[in-house]
């Protein structure tokens, strides 16, 4: 997926205001498409992955700037999508499994 920079700008608009952008439609369908008895709750989903992203964004960025400004460590590009891919991906899987614990007792 190509990211283009009016969506960037569209999402560092959200990100400022602490406002929850639209899914994009595609995104939206594939979901729909590859689980279709979930489709109602695509909304809801997106909305916590939306803040789940934005806390993790924040403050690896807030540590970043501090390792920077007492102890003057640069980090490549690279370095920089690891360190915000790996907690958002944990932390998102740690989101999957309480869930479906959760829906798994509830059908009990």
């Amino acid at each position: 997926m190509v990211v283009q920079p009016a969506q960037l700008l569209a999402h560092k608009a959200a990100v400022l205001s602490r406002t929850v952008p639209d899914l994009p439609l595609g995104v939206r369908a594939e979901i729909g498409r590859l689980f279709p008895d979930t489709a109602g709750e695509i909304g809801r989903a997106w909305v916590r992955i939306w803040w789940i992203a934005c806390s993790i964004c924040f403050a690896t960025l807030w540590a970043r700037r501090n390792r920077w400004v007492h102890h003057h460590e640069e980090t490549t590009a690279d370095q920089a999508k690891s360190e915000l891919r790996q907690p958002l991906l944990r932390q998102l899987q740690a989101v999957a499994v309480r869930e479906h614990r959760f829906n798994h007792d509830g059908d009990d």
